[in-house]
C-alpha cells in the first residue's frame, strides 16, 4: 500500500510506503477507523427501551504510525522536516490510499504534531519512528478521481467538404435526454454539474428533485453548479473570469446528490437555445477501504 499525504494549503505531500528498499518512511501501522453512529430517541414513561427520532454519522479517526529510514542522520532529519511541513494541524489533507484495487482519498485535519519515539531503538542514525492521528470531519472516503459524463444535444454535425447523394442529408440529429448513472458508493454523492451555452432555461432532473436555470446561457458562457452539503456553489464562468451566480436559479430548485445504486437523470431547454453540452462529475463515497 502507498500512502499519500497532501497539505491542501501548501500542496506539499509525503508518501509512505508498506515496503522501502533504503530510504523513505515505512508504514508499520494504519487504522482507518470506523465511522460511529448517533441516535437521536426519546424514551416514554413505562416505556419499555426507546423511540427513534433520527440517526447521523459522526466523524471518523484515521491513526498512522510509521519509521522514517535514512542512510545517515542528515537524511532521517531531512525526512521529519518534509513530514512537519506537511502534518500540520492547522492545515486540511487530503489523503490518499493506493494500492492493488484501491484507489481512495479522505480529507482530515492532523488533531495534534506528530509524536516522534524517545527510544534509541527506533530514534538514531538511521531511523526515526513517529505516529500520526486525523480527524475527517467528511467520514467517507471517495474516489480519487472523478466519474464524468457528456450529454451532447446535437450529434453528428456537419463537416465541410460536403458531398450530397440521392438519399439526402443529415445535417445533425437531436441527441437523448436522458441518461442512466451508477453511484457504486455506499451514500448519496454530491455532483457537479457544467451547462455550457447557448441554453435557454436549462433544466436537470432527478426523480421528484430538479435544479432549473431561470436565465439565457450565452454561447461564450459555462454555468457551474455544485451540490455538496456546506460547499453549495452556483458561478456562471466567462473569458474574464468566474462570478456568483446564486440568482440564475429558480426558487424552487434542489440542490440534489446522486443516490446511491440506479440514477436516471433528464435534461431539457426551452425555446431554440439548447446546450451544447451538460458535463456531470461525481466521485462515489465509501464506508471504508
Amino acid at each position: 500500500m502507498i500512502i499519500d499525504i497532501i497539505n491542501k494549503r501548501t500542496n506539499k505531500q509525503v508518501t509512505l510506503e508498506s515496503y522501502v528498499y533504503e530510504s523513505g518512511v515505512l508504514i508499520t501501522s494504519f487504522s482507518q477507523g470506523n465511522i460511529p453512529a448517533t441516535f437521536n430517541k426519546v424514551k416514554g414513561v413505562n416505556q419499555y427501551g426507546s423511540s427513534l427520532l433520527s440517526s447521523s454519522l459522526e466523524e471518523r479517526n484515521i491513526e498512522i504510525q510509521a519509521i522514517i529510514l535514512g542512510n545517515d542522520r542528515m537524511e532521517v532529519q531531512s525526512l521529519q522536516r518534509n513530514i512537519d511541513d506537511v502534518l500540520n494541524p492547522l492545515d486540511e489533507l487530503i489523503i490518499k490510499c493506493t494500492d492493488k484495487s484501491i484507489n481512495k482519498e479522505i480529507t482530515g485535519n492532523l488533531d495534534g504534531t506528530p509524536i516522534y519515539s524517545e527510544d534509541y531503538k527506533t530514534n538514531n542514525d538511521y531511523s526515526l519512528s513517529f505516529k500520526a492521528s486525523f480527524e475527517c470531519f467528511n467520514p467517507f472516503w471517495r474516489d480519487q478521481n472523478e466519474t464524468a459524463y457528456n450529454i451532447e444535444t446535437w450529434e453528428d454535425g456537419v463537416e465541410f467538404e460536403l458531398e450530397l447523394n440521392s438519399l439526402g442529408i443529415e445535417f445533425a440529429r437531436r441527441g437523448i435526454n436522458e441518461i442512466e448513472i451508477i453511484n457504486y458508493g455506499n451514500i448519496e454523492a454530491p455532483l457537479e454539474i457544467f451547462f455550457k451555452g447557448p441554453a435557454l432555461n436549462p433544466t436537470i432532473i432527478l426523480k421528484d428533485k430538479f435544479i432549473k436555470i431561470n436565465k439565457i446561457i450565452a454561447d461564450n458562457e459555462t454555468l457551474y453548479i455544485r451540490t455538496a452539503f456546506g460547499n453549495k456553489a452556483v458561478e456562471v464562468i466567462r473569458e474574464d473570469g468566474r462570478y456568483q451566480a446564486y440568482h440564475y436559479i429558480d426558487v424552487d430548485s434542489s440542490f440534489f446528490d446522486l443516490d446511491a445504486g440506479r440514477n436516471l437523470i433528464s435534461y431539457s431547454t426551452e425555446g431554440d437555445y439548447l446546450p451544447q453540452s451538460v458535463v456531470i462529475k461525481y466521485k462515489c463515497h465509501y464506508f471504508g477501504l
